[in-house]
């Protein structure tokens, strides 16, 4: 637009100057001329104006371009930095189940009474990312009456086990919500045998996120 502008202010300068020469006596041409210069410079001037305007109207919309691809750059990677975020597994322990398994055992190997554990019998309901997840442990070569263990996890990661004493007894452990599961244990009351225990003691164990720590409520077994 600009060239086509500075063009047309060319060729009516030339046209002025051809029109001065051919028709007209030479004062006649000399002012024909100054009045075709002065239309030339006028029209030179105007085009120089459209160019300015033209060039600072495209200066403003590059800008605005320039701005505007910013802030989607900007907008892309905040989002970008929000799906790594939720999505990193960051708050998730890593391994299988099997694998932590035989890595808890190896760091504790035995029962507090001392005996040793019999992890192909485990009862395995570890999760890399819940809030509370557990391993129920049997002796190894137990009976009825051997004791199991509750190994406890927060996040896939172990925080220890349900009681500070292994009770006797396979417990049944059923997942109320995420951060909550209940232990139903049993023992043998006075004089009953090991066939026919008939006592039960309810627990629930809850993580609480707020104080980092599993708080235990309810009751269990009497000690032997």
């Amino acid at each position: 637009m600009v060239r086509l502008s500075r063009w047309i202010a060319l060729s009516i300068l030339s046209l002025a100057g051809i029109t001065a020469c051919s028709n007209s006596h030479p004062e006649e041409a000399h002012e024909n001329e100054s009045v075709a210069e002065q239309t030339s410079q006028t029209a030179l001037k105007a085009t120089d104006s459209d160019t300015s305007q033209g060039e600072s109207a495209s200066g403003t919309t590059n800008q605005d371009l320039e701005d505007a691809e910013t802030t989607t750059r900007d907008a892309t990677t905040e989002e970008d930095s929000d799906d790594a975020t939720a999505h990193d597994g960051s708050q998730c322990a890593t391994g299988t189940p099997v694998e932590v398994l035989n890595a808890y055992v190896a760091a504790n190997p035995v029962s507090t009474q001392g005996y040793e554990w019999g992890p192909s019998w485990a009862e395995n309901h570890w999760e890399p990312c819940a809030d509370l997840s557990w391993i129920t442990l049997p002796i190894d070569r137990g009976t009825a009456s051997s004791p199991y263990r509750i190994a406890l996890f927060h996040d896939g990661e172990p925080i220890g086990r349900a009681t500070f004493e292994d009770y006797g007894f396979h417990p049944t452990v059923v997942r109320l919500d995420d951060t909550t599961i209940r232990v139903t244990y049993t023992y043998a009351l006075d004089g009953e045998a090991t066939a026919t225990a008939s006592g039960r003691a309810v627990s629930t164990f809850t993580w609480i996120d707020d104080q980092d720590k599993v708080v235990h409520s309810g009751e269990v077994p009497p000690s032997p």
